[in-house]
């Protein structure tokens, strides 16, 4: 009876031994897996500021178009108060 004990023992050690075997591999994929999404985590926020800074540069130019147009619409002004005055000469 001993014998079938120290038997059925050595087995649940090699089956628990087993298990400990695939949790250690369970472990080292889930690390692998936490240092990708550090990985894509870093990328999303370099395409985050490389997207702000799309969006700053894009305001520049809106903000510069604004100007233009102003300058357009005094330099039209200009043109249309030259116009009446030669019209009234």
């Amino acid at each position: 009876m001993e014998d079938r004990l120290d038997l059925v023992l050595k087995e649940l050690k090699k089956i628990f031994n087993q298990i400990d075997e695939k949790f250690e591999q369970i472990d080292k994929r889930f690390e692998q897996i936490d240092k990708r999404f550090e990985q894509i985590d870093k990328r999303l926020n370099q395409i985050d500021n490389r997207l702000n800074q799309i969006d700053n540069r894009l305001n520049q130019i809106d903000n510069r178009f604004e100007q233009i147009d102003k300058h357009l619409n005094q330099i039209d002004n200009r043109l249309n108060s030259f116009a009446m005055e030669m019209n009234a000469l």
